[in-house]
């Protein structure tokens, strides 16, 4: 066994001083449906194999994290701010798909 459990996320320092925010596990994206979080996006399958190769997607909509997912299924999580998505699927996994 590598850990017990499942790994939620880390806090780490913010922007401003003082300031703490949560970064999400991988782990922890990959067990939650879209209905057990704030925001999430269904992909289509050309932006699926985009966000596993790590890029970034524009898609306007609320900033703060987002469970991306395909037909339901989750794929990790992405960062939306001023209707970029920054993409947080771990660079370990990431892999180039031909689209």
């Amino acid at each position: 066994m590598i850990h017990p459990g499942l790994w939620l996320g880390r806090v780490i320092p913010g922007k401003r001083s003082g300031e703490l925010r949560f970064e999400p596990a991988h782990a922890l994206g990959l067990t939650l449906r879209a209905s057990e979080v704030q925001q999430a996006i269904n992909l289509d399958v050309e932006q699926a194999l985009r966000y596993l190769h790590g890029e970034t997607l524009s898609v306007p909509g609320e900033e703060g994290w987002v469970l991306m997912t395909i037909n339901g299924y989750p794929l990790g999580w992405g960062r939306r701010a001023r209707g970029i998505i920054k993409n947080y699927y771990p660079k370990g996994l990431r892999r180039r798909y031909p689209i």
